[in-house]
């Protein structure tokens, strides 16, 4: 009968050595295990899928047009031989367009509704508050040659026969081609007159103001120029002293006087 093997004895005391010195992983570690394996398996969906969505934008990003071919030029042909006609002289002009459209209006250009609506509003206040004064366009009567721009100032004054305020002095001035700036015309007022209250005003318009004022106007007068308006006067400034008409009529001096006429001291 032969020896036994000396390895046989070496490699199982090996084995049993091993098995007693091993530590199995408790339950804490075996989770934390799957928890990592899961980890990397949502990471790595994560990142599959962000890379399809980038190639499937990548590819249906609008792709840029392409630019428009020009047809290439004829080559020179052979020389025909039939008459062609003469070229035209490099000294010649080019035709154009209309006088209309090669020549535009300049005040066409800032004034809606071309320039013959422009020069025939009564309305528009041309004058700008300088003294002189000027049209706010600087080519206005270039356009509006006939035009003329009626500038006034007018001076409402208490009248005791009326028991009212009534339009005592208008001072003219007039803008036209042959005279483009006027100097500001300055209101007329009565010192004793105007005691009793009084309004003054600068005014563009081609109408006349009117001959009195209302006294429910002057009554709750407010400063502003809405009262104006009916009548289209453009007013560039304006001063008033007005007082209520019951309050005017009770002082001696803006009651009726014999004469009939206003009160002179």
């Amino acid at each position: 009968m032969s020896d036994p093997d000396p390895l046989v004895g070496r490699f199982a005391a090996f084995r049993e050595a091993s098995i007693a010195s091993t530590e199995r992983p408790r339950v804490d570690a075996l989770r934390r295990r799957v928890a990592r394996r899961d980890a990397t398996r949502t990471l790595s969906a994560a990142l599959l899928v962000a890379l399809v969505a980038a190639a499937v934008l990548w590819f249906s990003r609008p792709q840029p047009s392409a630019p428009p071919t020009t047809p290439p030029r004829a080559s020179a042909g052979p020389v025909s031989a039939a008459p062609s006609a003469p070229a035209p002289s490099a000294s010649a002009p080019a035709p154009s367009a209309s006088a209309s459209a090669s020549t535009p209006s300049a005040i066409g250009a800032t004034v809606p509704g071309g320039v013959a609506a422009f020069c025939a509003r009564r309305d528009l206040p041309l004058v700008t508050n300088s003294d002189p004064m000027l049209p706010e366009y600087s080519d206005y009567f270039t356009h509006c040659p006939n035009a003329r721009v009626r500038v006034y100032a007018m001076t409402y004054e208490w009248d005791p026969q009326r028991q009212q305020y009534a339009l005592a002095h208008v001072n003219n001035a007039y803008l036209t081609a042959a005279q483009p700036s006027v100097a500001r015309p300055v209101p007329t007022l009565d010192p004793i007159s105007g005691a009793c209250g009084y309004l003054t005003a600068v005014v563009v318009a081609d109408v006349d103001p009117p001959a009195t004022l209302p006294v429910a106007v002057t009554d709750a007068w407010d400063g502003g120029f809405t009262y104006w308006g009916q009548f289209k006067l453009g007013v560039l400034e304006q001063f008033s002293t007005f007082g209520k008409a019951a309050d005017v009529a009770s002082r001696p001096l803006c009651q009726p006087q014999p004469s009939g006429g206003n009160p002179t001291g």
